[in-house]
């Protein structure tokens, strides 16, 4: 009898565990929870601030003006993004190679730098945007190059050319102008600078950043080709695992394109001139 009775305690003590643990693991995927990505968000909750990383040379997306502080087309977007968020922003200049690898390593929490949105960025980031469509062209001192017809003109020895590091302007260059000599720079300045002393034949990089060192530099004889030669979605690039944020900027993105205040800041950093006063 005694066996009896123990046997039936063992069973009731095995059924009391097996129901508490069901019932903990239950419990337990209802409780919400703490991605990785909610504790981005949260971070920079915690911290009011917002960390952007960005070139500081890519005009007019982003520059340095006569008084040391970032300017540009970006730099007003990230302002704004942050005022809506009700917090600071802080702007991590950072070489352009360096920003995506700079966000994987959480020494910024999303990147506005005119990155154009690619399936091969899209593999490792988010991208939220387009919030400007641009393309490709060429800054040069011959009215040759500044005429072609086909890029393919342009795929020749006797041609060498200038761009960003890790840009898709270094992309294109090695597509379609293999035989040409490549010159990767860390600053479109310096690419400019060697335009002007005649030391490449030209530079590769976005129309208005071309344009912006044609007109800059009126003196100095510099063309740029009349027309883009691709088309560039430039967005926000953000961790793939910030499901918060993401849904936070696109929200905003929507927010500013509908108001017309997006228009008005590409009013005024692309079809207006009278910011390059303030450039160093």
């Amino acid at each position: 009898m005694s066996n009896i009775i123990t046997m039936l305690q063992r069973r009731i003590i095995i059924h009391t565990v097996t129901f508490l643990f069901s019932f903990i693991f239950l419990f337990g995927l209802l409780l919400p929870t703490t991605s990785s990505g909610q504790v981005r968000i949260d971070k920079i909750i915690y911290n009011k601030s917002i960390r952007i990383g960005i070139s500081g040379n890519q005009p007019p997306f982003s520059i340095m003006s006569k008084n040391d502080h970032l300017i540009g087309f970006e730099i007003d977007l990230g302002k704004r993004l942050a005022s809506g968020m009700g917090i600071q922003v802080e702007f991590v200049q950072l070489p352009f190679p360096e920003l995506l690898p700079a966000m994987e390593s959480n020494e910024v929490d999303i990147i506005m730098s005119g990155m154009t949105m690619t399936t091969t960025r899209n593999l490792k980031v988010a991208f939220i945007g387009p919030y400007i469509t641009t393309g490709k062209s060429l800054l040069t001192k011959s009215t040759k190059y500044a005429n072609i017809a086909d890029v393919s003109e342009l795929d020749s020895k006797k041609i060498s050319i200038a761009t960003l590091k890790g840009s898709t302007s270094e992309a294109f260059a090695k597509s379609y102008m293999p035989n040409a000599e490549l010159v990767l720079v860390d600053d479109y300045q310096d690419a400019i600078d060697m335009v002007r002393s005649g030391e490449i034949s030209l530079m590769l990089a976005d129309y208005a950043e071309c344009l912006y060192a044609s007109l800059r530099f009126s003196g100095d004889n510099l063309q740029v080709l009349n027309r883009t030669m691709t088309n560039e979605r430039i967005g926000i690039a953000i961790p793939s695992d910030d499901p918060l944020l993401i849904n936070i900027l696109q929200n905003f993105l929507g927010e500013i394109e509908a108001s017309g205040e997006l228009a008005e800041m590409e009013s005024k950093w692309f079809h207006s001139g009278s910011w390059m006063l303030e450039v160093k």
